[in-house]
């Protein structure tokens, strides 16, 4: 007692608080894998109701009849909650333990690789009143379901289950359920894996900036995450108008103003009749996102300063209109590099950057495995990923980023046999370079030189096709110009 030191009991208690966010974290990303499964083979079971329930016996979703009919066979079986008779048995003894509790129920175990994920009990009707009730339901049910899944990585942790095709909803279902009623214009929070720290903390920056309508700023290399990142900033602002992108390098030059800011009936030869809106205009009450803003033409660079003067929108041969927009931009150059060279001004370049983060690249980040199984499962839900064959592909340099692990996992899927990725299809895609030029700190000339070196060795493998270079990398053709330092004419 004498050595009791207050700044020790805060270090604790900070200590705590972390553990318990990471633990917390670590069982919303097994309850999002138990639930996908769960979809994928829900249509085994559309007229009988279920309930999922996780590792340490944990009701994470469950159907609005179940838990009657559980009462009606064994009341003591399961409480609103969780199932405790499993907290303390060995998850190979779920399937017996489960045979006692209720009899008449069937029992799927739900594993990825060697990790337990939890299980999924299913119960039989006894009578077609209750039959006809999950019947009608059963479409609703599954919208349900996405939803759920849509929304789990976004939400506090919560023990609480999800009641699907029920008038009572849980809290982790009541995002999904407000967002459908706001209406068909707002964007739903997008899926983002950020189990990488410095990702995490860009997320919530950009969430903390959203809510107060900051101009946010975006940078990173192409297939990053730059418009996921920005549509999850819409859905964290609140806002009910559109999420507007606008790609301001594959406008013409002579256009965009125009297309931007719109016109009025006959502002010029060949307008449309009427005129036309414009996109910031689209965006009032919304969000307008500017990609490739570093591209943008100089001159429309000054039309768009005085727009974040006065957020007065200024159509060809038109009046002048107030709009209310959350501003997100986005772009690859070099911002500093740009300013040094006059493709852009520094005054909108200080006007946009309230907020500035930077997405790292892919071979940057601590979260390779899981940002791997979430993109396996977009092509198939039901196929797996060894651990070894993810720590293959993690060692390369992937230059593409997420477009190219996308793109390298649709192919492998093809190959997979009964639904599972082994190293041995990822040597095979790969030959002896199934590591590829791995990008490790400290090694001499730093990522752009291995991402320059991986591009390279594919561009002499295809005797300088450029368009083939681009697909074999899963990117763009500017990017291979621009990686390479190729004039456009090449």
């Amino acid at each position: 007692a004498s050595n009791f030191s207050r700044q020790s009991l805060a270090l604790a208690v900070a200590a705590a608080d972390n553990i318990q966010a990471v633990m917390a974290k670590s069982i919303k990303i097994d309850h999002w894998k138990l639930v996908r499964r769960y979809r994928a083979m829900r249509r085994n079971w559309t007229n009988e109701e279920t309930i999922v329930v996780d590792r340490r016996g944990i009701i994470v979703c469950v159907t609005s009849n179940a838990l009657k009919l559980v009462k009606q066979q064994n009341a003591a079986a399961i409480d609103k909650t969780n199932v405790p008779s499993l907290r303390s048995v060995p998850f190979d003894r779920w399937l017996g333990t489960i045979k006692l509790l209720l009899p008449s129920a069937r029992t799927e175990l739900v594993t990825e690789g060697d990790v337990e994920l939890g299980a999924i009990i299913i119960l039989s009707q006894r009578h077609s009143e209750g039959r006809t009730k999950t019947m009608v339901g059963r479409n609703q049910r599954g919208t349900e379901i996405d939803d759920f899944i849509e929304s789990l990585l976004s939400q506090e942790f919560s023990d609480a289950p999800v009641f699907l095709n029920s008038q009572s909803r849980a809290s982790t279902a009541e995002h999904a359920g407000q967002r459908r009623d706001r209406g068909a214009t707002e964007t739903a929070a997008p899926t983002l894996i950020a189990e990488d720290v410095n990702v995490r903390d860009i997320v919530e920056q950009v969430a903390r900036a959203a809510r107060r309508c900051m101009p946010i700023l975006i940078g990173g290399e192409t297939g990053t995450g730059k418009e996921l990142l920005a549509r999850h900033a819409h859905a964290m602002s609140g806002r009910k108008g559109q999420f507007v992108p606008v790609n301001c390098a594959a406008i013409p030059a002579n256009l965009i103003e125009a297309e931007l800011f719109g016109y009025a009936d006959g502002a010029f030869t060949g307008a449309r009749r009427g005129g036309s809106t414009g996109l910031a205009k689209q965006a009032d009450g919304g969000t307008l996102f500017l990609d490739e803003i570093g591209d943008m033409p100089i001159g429309l660079q000054t039309v768009l300063l005085r727009l974040l003067d006065d957020w007065t929108v200024r159509p060809v041969g038109g009046s002048p209109v107030k709009i209310n927009v959350q501003l997100v931009s986005a772009s690859n150059v070099d911002f500093d590099q740009a300013i040094a060279d006059g493709r852009m001004r520094g005054d909108l370049f200080y006007r946009l950057n309230t907020l500035q983060v930077t997405l790292p690249l892919l071979c940057q980040r601590t979260d390779f495995v899981t940002l791997a199984t979430y993109l396996l499962s977009t092509h198939d839900v039901t196929c797996q990923i060894t651990p070894e064959a993810a720590t293959l592909l993690s060692q390369r340099s992937w230059p593409g980023n997420m477009r190219e692990l996308r793109s390298v996992l649709a192919r492998l899927l093809l190959n997979a046999k009964e639904n599972r990725i082994e190293a041995s299809h990822v040597t095979s895609m790969f030959g002896n370079r199934a590591a590829g030029p791995t990008a490790q700190p400290g090694t001499g000339g730093g990522l752009r030189d291995f991402r320059h070196a991986h591009v390279l060795s594919t561009y002499e493998a295809t005797n300088h096709n450029i368009a083939e270079t681009a697909r074999r990398l899963g990117v763009s053709r500017n990017t291979v110009y621009r990686v390479l330092g190729l004039g456009s004419k090449h």
